[in-house]
């Protein structure tokens, strides 16, 4: 068994500062000898909640491989889009979705969702192996942090759904089928209702467009609920400075705490650096890159160090800090049509004329694919929900509209991530505050 512990890279823009008596100091980061031996973290656990590592075969480690590209390229292709903007999205909720839809494709269709959730590394079954175990394992891997994972396939009344991908659908991710009217009041309901119970309360209801011309909806639902490994103390929250990356400057609470690890990244002598925040026992956590540079408020240049190298860098010499750590409490949702995030991705045929007849041998013209994230970082944790649903129809869709120490005193991207495996549940970007 190969044992696989890779951490995504994103980037948090922060100031270094050391904590002197009555103010704070600019601290570099201490320069990093390439040649010295790897570092281990220090786990943040007890004996009851040992941290434990997710041990996955070769061919699940080319699917994790995989699975971290995606995420890695769906956030650079929803940073095009939302340049200067605060936005959330969740990977993990995509390609699940994806996976689903995925059983139901035939012909062109079907090639392109592979090759972008598994290369030409694995089928569309070792896809399916590999999601049903991991999201089997995520959810037990620390008893402080809740994570529930939930999928559901609803069609309408109108169409002859085919047997098997409803039996694909409930084998390997438990997704629930119901038949229905979209018309009627009472399915709408029990969607919403399945929804915000999968996300407890923190999203409400699917936006759907024209429900008249509704033939299925595949929806994934993700909620996360970790508390930190080192809370930071509501009493030392202060109120201080933000530099938005316009160059306004607004006044945000701003948390006060320690225990973290960091890693200096890139090309040109260590420009960014990255840093973890754990959760509960360490088998998820927080993470962060940001420039050095105390005037760069435009995160630019952050997507070349989100790649494999810094990645494997990252799992092998993270290091300790043992001094403090400055963070704003903030909240941050984003809802939109993500297709055309995919379609960068090389997802083209599943947004025009799809070829969908594994799913029913009704002729769907069109498919649309939404995105809901919320997520809130305060003093306790971290708070989030994500929803991920294709609808299929027939006839175009309608848009959507969307209505050391350390301190974060500037624009930053944010993810949070399993380790061992490098599964991303959010990954985003702060702006302004």
């Amino acid at each position: 068994m190969k044992k696989i512990n890779l951490l995504l890279l994103s980037c948090l823009a922060f100031v270094f500062v050391s904590c002197g008596e009555g103010e704070n100091v600019l601290n570099p980061v201490p320069d990093e000898d390439e040649n010295n031996e790897d570092v281990v973290i220090k786990d943040n656990n007890d004996d009851s909640n040992p941290s434990r590592v997710i041990e996955l075969n070769d061919i699940e480690s080319d699917i994790a491989d995989m699975q971290l590209d995606f995420a890695c390229n769906f956030f650079k292709e929803a940073a095009k889009e939302r340049a200067n903007k605060n936005f959330v999205i969740s990977p993990l909720s995509a390609y699940v979705d994806l996976s689903m839809i995925a059983n139901g494709a035939k012909g062109k269709t079907a090639s392109e969702l592979i090759s972008v959730l598994a290369g030409d590394k694995a089928s569309i079954r070792e896809v399916n192996d590999f999601n049903k175990r991991l999201n089997s394992e995520l959810v037990s891997l620390d008893k402080t942090t809740i994570l529930q994972l939930a999928n559901s396939v609803w069609y309408s009344d109108k169409i002859d759904i085919d047997s098997s991908y409803v039996n694909v659908c409930k084998e390997y991710y438990n997704a629930q089928s119901t038949k229905g009217d979209f018309l009627s009041e009472a399915l709408l309901n029990q969607m919403n209702n399945w929804l915000s119970d999968a996300t407890k309360g923190l999203i409400t209801s699917f936006k759907l467009g024209d429900l008249s011309q509704t033939k299925a909806v595949i929806a994934n639902a993700l909620y996360f609920n970790g508390k930190w490994a080192s809370p930071f103390d509501p009493k030392d929250t202060k109120d201080d400075k933000f530099t938005n990356s316009d160059g306004s400057v607004s006044t945000v609470k701003m948390m006060h705490g320690k225990k973290y690890n960091y890693l200096k990244l890139g090309e040109e002598n260590g420009k960014f650096v990255i840093v973890e925040i754990p959760y509960g026992n360490s088998s998820y956590s927080f993470y962060a890159v940001f420039s050095v540079d105390e005037n760069d408020v435009t995160l630019s240049g952050v997507e070349n160090v989100i790649n494999s190298k810094n990645i494997n860098r990252v799992r092998a010499q993270m290091r300790y800090g043992d001094s403090y750590i400055e963070i704003p409490r903030f909240d941050v949702s984003s809802l939109g049509d993500i297709s055309s995030y995919l379609e960068g991705l090389g997802v083209k045929e599943l947004f025009d004329n799809p070829d969908l007849s594994g799913i029913s041998k009704t002729s769907f013209d069109k498919l649309g694919i939404m995105q809901e994230s919320v997520i809130k970082v305060e003093e306790t944790g971290t708070e989030g929900a994500a929803a991920t649903y294709d609808f299929i129809i027939t006839a175009k869709p309608g848009s959507v509209q969307t209505k050391q120490p350390f301190t974060v005193d500037r624009p930053f991207v944010f993810l949070v991530m399993e380790k061992s495996v490098g599964t991303i549940l959010f990954i985003g970007e702060i702006n302004k505050l």
